[in-house]
């Protein structure tokens, strides 16, 4: 049995512990009424005594304090709630035990998952909605969020099926209704509707001084960005039977534009603009003034019937292809994305040529056809065979079909020239591949099928969480697509090596995951950092903040990652991230490194050899799992003697349970 002891009764209290599962006004009941207490500890849940003692500003200042030390650091922290503390709605069970990583810049949640392998919340009958259990959740702990009106500033944008029967909601973050750029919230239920995961990156709900009227026109904004790009490159307008390969020529939405917590938000116009079939480029234009804040170049770029042709390697390759009135067409109509019943094609893999000219010019690529089974062109080839093997590997590893995951022509162009002369790149355009012959530096671009697979996962990244292509995001999207590279030729670690010159690169290759000094010192451009230490904090006009040169940090993890576990078992690591959208728009080396330890954990277990083998990665490279730092372990439970604090009109009342 338990007994009561009073011990204080005061105005002003400093320590507070407190304990158990049931309601605190129930317990207050209790207590005056000298009814028997429960036999767990108890629960007082100082948010409700807050609100029912308004008075009272010293208690409110004290825990409003506790809650700012709590919060003002980076590193994790774990909320121990009531264990299975039952939710106002009787359908909801949240964790006991849940664990938040909070942003740098902004204090708010990044990274939110209970410890061990329980949700988040348990949804127990299924009468809530999905969206309806995030808010819940959201509401529960309004203050971590630092969002007055939830409902109101995120707004539902794409609901994703994950490959594993679970949804994924993306909720982009707005401010009367205008949408904050790179702000948004993902939440992760499994096919039960357990809410398991939130990835966020958002910012505190903004003050009404905010402008929300503008002066710049949606013209006038374009006008601006294509009067600076005609400074950059050549505006050539598209053919009309070739705009159909892409989705947009141009575009202007108003945005509120937010990097720094030290600046006022922006109203903004963000326009992006194709000036030819090869480029797009994305501008953040002030609303008001018509400054440009930002611009960048938005593409990454990089280094049924039966046919056949020799290919850049001299074999004599067999390739589904497409016949139509009496022409064969490098048209592979073979794979399960194929609609026959529509009357262009759709759901195929095809292969143009832009015929040794300048995408800028008014080029026409075609499709490259022949009038027998037999194919001459050894690069198109060459394309076409390994563009066959890419999506063999995705749909057969991990059933995405396609670079959509929804059936998408996958279209690559060859013979592509650079102002003339051979083309010495190849790159994702947002709709299609380009390759170029190589120039002096490479082999026909075609030749990789590493770098094949690259361009295509660039593709993979943007259909899913669309990381944005400047600075760690921008890295992080060059780091899955060499990991998409690395997978699908599975020999070695190496990216490129079968199209570079060797006269140029002396490693004989472009990039090695392993060693991505890659035999070179640093101001070689063959030599990339292989550890935070060794960071380039370089100008969004430098590589777009360094995409392909801190890419070394995140190769060498993935490189460890897979030499520690395999790649069979890494690949399931990195594409859970990518499907469950554990990453968010502007997501950073952090935010990759808690991303993929949870994919660990769903899939090998809390103990499991695979989540520490991604920890000791990470930490190998400078990545810590909060800003940079090695992880926090967690507090363990708080022991001791048992207490209430009751509040009562104008005063405080603290009691000592004791058993007897």
């Amino acid at each position: 049995m338990k007994r009561i002891i009073f011990l204080l009764a005061f105005s002003t209290i400093y320590t507070l512990v407190a304990f158990g599962q049931i309601n605190t006004f129930d317990l207050l009941r209790k207590v005056k009424n000298k009814e028997p207490l429960p036999n767990q500890k108890v629960n007082l849940d100082y948010e409700k005594i807050i609100q029912a003692n308004k008075n009272f500003a010293q208690l409110k200042q004290f825990f409003q304090t506790t809650r700012k030390e709590q919060t003002s650091s980076s590193k994790p922290k774990t909320l121990m709630l009531p264990k299975n503390i039952i939710s106002p709605e009787a359908d909801l069970q949240f964790s006991d035990n849940i664990q938040i990583q909070y942003d740098e810049k902004y204090g708010t949640p990044c990274f939110i998952q209970a410890n061990g392998n329980q949700p988040l919340i348990k949804a127990k009958y299924y009468n809530f909605t999905l969206s309806k259990t995030i808010f819940h959740f959201i509401g529960r702990f309004g203050d971590e969020f630092q969002l007055k009106e939830p409902k109101n500033e995120l707004v539902e944008k794409e609901i994703i099926k994950t490959s594993d029967g679970g949804t994924a909601i993306r909720y982009q973050q707005v401010y009367n209704g205008i949408p904050i750029w790179g702000k948004e919230l993902i939440a992760n239920f499994n096919r039960f509707g357990d809410l398991e995961v939130i990835t966020a990156k958002i910012v505190p709900t903004f003050e009404p001084s905010v402008p929300v009227n503008y002066t710049v026109s949606k013209n006038a904004a374009i006008n601006i960005a294509v009067e600076d790009i005609r400074k950059r490159t050549l505006i050539q307008e598209i053919p009309e039977q070739l705009k159909r390969l892409v989705t947009n020529t141009e575009k202007a939405e108003l945005w509120y534009y937010l990097e720094n917590p030290n600046q006022k938000p922006t109203l903004i116009w963000v326009v992006e603009y194709r000036p030819n079939l090869l480029e797009r480029y994305r501008y953040f234009i002030d609303a008001n003034t018509g400054e440009i804040l930002e611009s960048y170049q938005a593409n990454p770029s990089d280094g049924p019937a039966i046919g056949y042709g020799l290919d850049l390697f001299n074999q004599n390759r067999q390739l589904n292809v497409f016949v139509f009135n009496g022409k064969y067409l490098l048209i592979n109509a073979s794979k399960p994305m194929y609609n026959q019943n529509v009357q262009s094609p759709n759901g195929v893999i095809v292969i143009y040529t832009n015929n040794n000219m300048d995408l800028t010019q008014n080029s026409q690529p075609t499709i490259v056809s022949s009038n027998t089974q037999n194919f001459s062109d050894p690069v198109a080839v060459t394309l076409h065979y390994f563009l066959d093997k890419v999506y063999d590997y995705y749909y057969n590893t991990f059933s995405r079909n396609s670079i959509d995951g929804n059936k998408k022509n996958i279209v690559g162009i060859v013979h592509v020239t650079d102002q003339g002369s051979s083309m010495a790149n190849a790159f994702w355009t947002g709709d299609f591949m380009v390759f170029g012959d190589g120039g002096n530096y490479f082999y026909p671009l075609a030749r990789g099928l590493d770098v094949i697979a690259h361009e295509f996962t660039h593709g993979v990244v943007q259909f899913t969480v669309d990381l944005e292509y400047k600075f760690q995001s921008g890295a992080l999207n060059e780091g899955f697509a060499d990991w998409g590279g690395s997978m699908v030729d599975r020999e070695d670690w190496l990216i490129g090596e079968d199209v570079v010159n060797p006269a140029y690169f002396p490693s004989g290759t472009m990039r090695d995951m392993s060693d991505p000094h890659n035999k070179a010192y640093p101001g070689d451009p063959n030599w990339l950092p292989a550890h935070m230490n060794e960071y380039q904090d370089l100008p969004l006009e430098k590589d777009n903040g360094g995409v392909h040169i801190n890419v070394g940090i995140i190769n060498k993890a993935t490189y460890l990652i897979g030499s520690a576990i395999g790649k069979d078992k890494l690949e399931k690591i990195y594409y859970r991230v990518l499907d469950k959208r554990y990453l968010t728009k502007q997501a950073n080396f952090v935010d990759f490194r808690l991303a993929c330890e949870r994919a660990a954990k769903e899939l090998f277990g809390d103990n499991s050899a695979e989540l520490q083998a991604v920890k000791n990665a990470f930490d190998a490279v400078g990545i810590g799992n909060s800003g940079g730092s090695a992880p926090n372990p967690d507090l363990p439970p708080v022991s001791g003697k048992h207490y209430i604090l009751a509040v009562d009109a104008n005063q405080f009342y603290l009691w000592r349970l004791e058993e007897t």
